[in-house]
């Protein structure tokens, strides 16, 4: 009874190789053949921002009158946040700095000072420039990166 039970089930399966479905059971977008789909968020208050990005590459322009909060997400992805917009930033400024799997580049000006804390894994946050000798605030930096990069870039 075994040796049918398995003629009847690789039959079935042969008819539905052959059938041609009515309707896909599934569908997966991802945009074009080439490129996955790219999602990208960003908002700007008038004290705060948010960038967010997955699956793609994005350039961002930050301007503020005062600095309070910034959050920054990327995953699979490229992302340039520019804050040379930012007038001034606020006592206790914060950025909180989520990357996985890609690179974020925070293009600060000098006038301000980055300091980082967080978690890392698999994953590095570098700086490229200097501060001024006595900066004008300082911009907390926490970091969440895994598999994937942070630079601080003093222009």
């Amino acid at each position: 009874i075994f040796p049918v039970l398995i003629v009847i089930f690789g039959l079935s399966l042969l008819a539905d190789a052959l059938r041609k479905p009515k309707k896909h059971r599934f569908a997966v977008n991802t945009g074009s053949k080439d490129e996955p789909k790219s999602k990208s968020s960003f908002r700007v208050d008038e004290d705060r921002f948010h960038c967010g990005l997955s699956f793609g590459e994005a350039e961002r322009y930050i301007a503020v009158k005062e600095l309070v909060y910034g959050d920054v997400q990327c995953s699979f992805g490229e992302l340039v946040v520019d804050l040379s917009g930012c007038e001034k930033v606020a006592p206790g400024c914060a950025i909180e700095g989520s990357c996985s799997f890609g690179e974020v580049l925070l293009k600060v000006p000098s006038k301000f000072r980055v300091e980082p804390y967080g978690s890392t894994a698999f994953a590095s946050i570098d700086f490229d420039g200097q501060p001024d000798a006595e900066p004008q605030g300082v911009i907390q930096l926490k970091t969440s990166v895994s598999f994937g990069e942070i630079t601080v870039e003093y222009i």
